[in-house]
């Protein structure tokens, strides 16, 4: 597949969700649209995981409760309150700091492929401007995260969702 695009974001990838064959299709995934380089070179880091499973984003989380008003606990914080306890529930914020962060995260791994959905949806307001701080909610009521539950929880997907750390999963 070759994006009808030019790929326009240097950025460094770090992917950890607690699954290796969950974190090698997203980076497969975003490859189609950013270009990967190590941290010293990008553009931007984008740190994508579960809550606790992405150092990163664990390191940050402090400064993003405090400025930014979102964080990552067992569940997404928004506005310093629990976004929401679905699985599906996810967030995608940008902000800078030593460097320029993207940080992608869900609920559950319904959530995190939603909100990696959302990053590259919305890659125009994400992929520019690094210095601005933005942030894209997926709550209870979205339609993005509704639709990747639904599909991963399907009568025919549901065995899959079961093993998520298998490649039939992935």
């Amino acid at each position: 597949m070759i994006p009808l695009f030019e790929k326009e974001v240097n950025a460094y990838l770090n992917i950890s969700t607690g699954y290796e064959n969950v974190d090698n299709k997203i980076e497969e995934y975003l490859k189609l649209f950013v270009n990967e380089k190590p941290q010293n070179e990008a553009d931007a880091t984008i740190a994508i995981g579960l809550p606790n499973k992405n150092i990163i984003i664990n390191n940050k989380n402090s400064l993003t409760r405090e400025k930014y008003k979102w964080y990552f606990d067992n569940i997404i914080y928004y506005n310093n309150k629990p976004l929401g306890s679905k699985p599906y529930n996810g967030l995608v914020g940008a902000f800078s700091d030593d460097h320029n962060y993207i940080f992608v995260a869900g609920n559950d791994i319904d959530g995190l492929i939603a909100a990696v959905k959302r990053l590259i949806s919305a890659r125009e307001l994400f992929f520019n401007n690094f210095n601005k701080d933005k942030v894209s909610i997926i709550e209870n009521t979205d339609v993005t995260g509704i639709s990747i539950a639904d599909l991963l929880r399907n009568p025919s997907n549901f065995p899959y969702y079961e093993k998520r750390g298998t490649i039939m999963f992935a």
